[in-house]
């Protein structure tokens, strides 16, 4: 038997850039962002398996998503 998958397509884990103090860096993750739109990524992971999980404190996660989801 089959099951169907809601997820189809292709999907990107992105970096979060960051600035030479160590924030992150939204303007640079706006573009990548819009990069992975235009060529019609059909999902983007965030702060997934480039690394930020153990860079990242659980208040920036959710500011680095909810910019992702607001762009």
């Amino acid at each position: 038997m089959r099951t169907k998958s809601i997820f189809t397509g292709s999907c990107c884990a992105i970096v979060t850039p960051f600035d030479k103090n160590g924030n992150t860096n939204f303007e640079e993750l706006k573009k990548i962002v819009e990069f992975q739109i235009e060529n019609k990524t059909d999902c983007i992971c965030a702060c997934g398996t480039t690394g930020e999980a153990s860079t990242l404190n659980d208040k920036e996660h959710l500011e680095v998503i909810e910019f992702i989801v607001n762009t």
